[in-house]
């Protein structure tokens, strides 16, 4: 397959995806997102949501944070669900960007579908409290601290919050 792709007979959408895919599944993240910028520059593969979120993988998984950004955040833009903005979260704060990091948090937060939403609220009470704003960050500890898989570390943020003041 690619040798095919090298030789230029994979032209359809499908079929440059599905290289980027194999790429991803073999464990060369830096092909597969070459694949599909190249795809998408050229204009042989949709920008949708799917395709997005599958580009973002790929220069996230080869350590290319800058790269995913702009594929990452129009895939979160795209969804309607909140992972991809969670994700996008997680992205910023890496990068010490807490501004960027607490929009695409609360982002998440309002879309919903998350998996474990007390998370969420916890990195966004992480992230406020790093930007100092001391009153939201605690209404977010609070609000993690009413679930079990997050309760500890949301009380620990708090009595450290508490102490910071």
């Amino acid at each position: 397959m690619e040798m095919a792709y090298r030789l230029g007979f994979l032209t359809e959408s499908k079929e440059l995806v599905r290289m980027a895919e194999l790429y991803l599944y073999n464990e060369i993240p830096y092909r597969a997102g070459f694949v599909l910028e190249k795809g998408f520059a050229e204009e042989r593969i949709e920008k949708n949501e799917r395709n997005l979120q599958l580009l973002a993988d790929s220069w996230l998984t080869a350590k290319e944070f800058d790269r995913a950004l702009p594929p990452l955040v129009r895939a979160a833009k795209l969804s309607e669900e909140g992972d991809l903005s969670l994700r996008l979260g997680h992205v910023y704060l890496q990068r010490d960007d807490f501004k960027n990091a607490a929009t695409a948090l609360r982002n998440a937060l309002r879309k919903g579908g998350l998996a474990k939403p007390s998370s969420a609220e916890l990195l966004l009470g992480i992230t406020l409290f790093q930007l100092g704003e001391s009153q939201e960050s605690e209404n977010a500890f609070k609000r993690a601290a009413n679930h079990e898989s997050t309760r500890k570390s949301a009380q620990e943020w708090l009595t450290h919050l508490r102490r910071s003041l």
